[in-house]
C-alpha cells in the first residue's frame, strides 16, 4: 500500500530541487535573464579588467584610481588612448606639414667623409683637412679640398646645390637643409657644410606608439623622479634652477620646471599623435612645425660661423705666427682664451683665464692682467 504523505513530501522536495536547478541555470546561462543594471556592471567591470591588462602591459602596474581618473563611463571606452584622456589628431590637426626624403642613393658622397659618418672615429687629421666635429656634427670648411656629395664642396653657391639637390627640404637664413634616411645635410652661403648622421630605421624599435608610452607616465610620476624619468631614446639634463629635460632625436622634448611642464612635438616626429582631452592636464603638448635637428644643426654652425668670424677680424696672431688667440668673457665665473693652432694640426682649445688686456711676448706665450688682482700672469699655450 502506497504511503499518501510519503508521495507528497517527494514531490514537493523535486519541485523545490527542479526550480533550484533551473534558477542555477539561468544564472549560468546567460545576460538574458539578468536585470539590465546588472548587465552594464558586469559589461563595465569586463572592459575596465581588459584595458587595465592592456595598459599595464603598455606602460606599467596602474592602479584603480588612475583608471578611474581616465575614464568615467568604461562602455564607452575601447582604445588603450581613450582610457588615458588621449585624443589622436592628424598632423595637420597639429600643424605639422611633411617634408620631401632627398634619395641618398642617387648621389655619390666622399668615400672619406662616408667612412667618417659610419665609424664615427673622428681624429685630429680631419680637423686638420677642414672637418670640424661639433655637438654630433661634422661641419666641413673651405679648407676640405675635395667634393662632398656629388661635385658639391664648400665654395660651391646655393644655385649650384639646388640645380643638383633640388629645393631643400628646409631653409634658415643662409642655410638650406635636405633631410635623407642616413643623414642631414646643410649647406651654408658663407662657405660651410654640415653633416649629422642619422639612420630612421635605427628608431624603428620605438615606431608610432612612443607618445602612447611617454604621456602617461609624465602625467603619472612627471620627470622629476629618477626611475620614471629614462624614457627608451632620450636624454636628459637638468635645467637651471633644478628643472629637467628629456629630448630624443626622434622630435619630442619635454620640460618639467616648475609649473612649465610641456611636451613639445616637432616636424621630425614621425609617430601617432595626440591631444589631452583633459584642459588641465599637467603635462600640456604643443606642436612646433620645425625639424628639432635641423634646429640644433643650425644653432651648431651659427656658432661656428661666430667663432670663425671672430678669429678673422679680432684674432691676434702670435710672434711667431704660429698661434692665433680670442678671448671670450661669458660672466664673472666663465672665461677663458680660445687658442688656434694656424697649421690646424689640433682642434681649438681653451684656456682658462681672467684676462683683461693680453699681448703674445713670443710664438707661445700671453702676457695678461688679472682682472680681478690686477696681476701681471703669463701663460704658455704650447705647455
Amino acid at each position: 500500500m502506497i504511503n499518501i504523505t510519503k508521495v507528497k513530501c517527494l514531490g514537493i522536495f523535486i519541485i523545490l530541487t527542479f526550480a533550484l536547478f533551473a534558477s542555477c541555470a539561468a544564472n549560468d546561462t546567460g545576460d538574458g535573464i539578468k536585470h539590465g543594471s546588472d548587465t552594464k556592471q558586469e559589461t563595465n567591470k569586463n572592459i575596465k579588467n581588459d584595458l587595465k591588462r592592456d595598459i599595464t602591459e603598455k606602460i606599467g602596474a596602474v592602479d584603480n584610481d588612475t583608471i578611474d581618473n581616465y575614464a568615467v563611463d568604461y562602455e564607452d571606452i575601447n582604445t588603450q588612448e581613450a582610457m588615458l584622456g588621449l585624443k589622436e589628431i592628424t598632423r595637420e590637426e597639429a600643424g605639422l606639414k611633411d617634408v620631401k626624403f632627398l634619395e641618398s642613393n642617387k648621389f655619390n658622397l666622399n668615400k672619406k667623409i662616408h667612412k667618417l659618418l659610419e665609424e664615427g672615429e673622428y681624429s685630429p687629421k680631419y680637423y686638420q683637412e677642414g672637418i670640424i666635429r661639433e655637438n654630433g656634427c661634422y661641419i666641413i670648411t673651405r679648407r676640405f679640398s675635395e667634393n662632398v656629395i656629388e661635385n658639391l664642396n664648400a665654395n660651391s653657391s646655393i644655385n649650384d646645390v639646388i640645380k643638383i639637390l633640388g629645393e631643400p627640404a628646409y631653409n634658415i637664413d643662409t642655410s638650406y637643409y635636405y633631410i635623407t634616411k642616413e643623414l642631414y645635410i646643410g649647406f651654408d652661403e658663407n662657405g660651410f657644410i654640415i653633416i649629422r648622421p642619422f639612420k630612421f630605421k635605427e628608431y624603428s624599435k620605438y615606431e608610432k606608439d612612443i607618445l602612447t608610452e611617454v604621456l602617461p607616465k609624465l602625467q603619472k610620476y612627471g620627470l622629476r623622479s629618477g626611475e620614471h624619468s629614462n624614457f627608451d631614446g632620450f636624454s636628459n639634463n637638468f635645467l637651471h634652477g633644478g628643472g629637467v629635460i628629456a629630448k630624443s632625436p626622434l622630435g619630442i622634448e619635454i620640460i618639467d620646471f616648475f609649473d612649465d611642464r610641456k611636451v613639445t612635438v616637432y616636424a621630425n616626429f614621425r609617430g601617432r599623435l595626440f591631444e589631452y582631452k583633459d584642459p588641465n592636464a599637467s603635462f600640456q603638448i604643443s606642436y612646433v612645425n620645425e625639424d628639432k635637428n635641423v634646429s640644433e644643426m643650425n644653432s651648431t654652425l651659427q656658432t661656428i660661423k661666430y667663432y670663425e668670424k671672430r678669429f678673422e677680424e679680432e684674432g691676434k696672431l702670435s710672434l711667431g705666427g704660429s698661434y692665433k688667440a680670442i678671448y671670450e668673457w661669458v660672466n664673472s665665473s666663465d672665461y677663458y682664451f680660445i687658442i688656434r693652432k694656424m697649421d690646424y694640426s689640433q682642434p681649438d682649445f681653451k684656456i682658462i683665464a681672467p684676462a683683461g688686456d693680453y699681448k703674445w711676448i713670443s710664438d707661445t706665450e700671453i702676457s695678461y692682467t688679472d682682472i680681478f688682482t690686477q696681476e701681471t700672469n703669463v701663460i704658455d699655450v704650447a705647455r
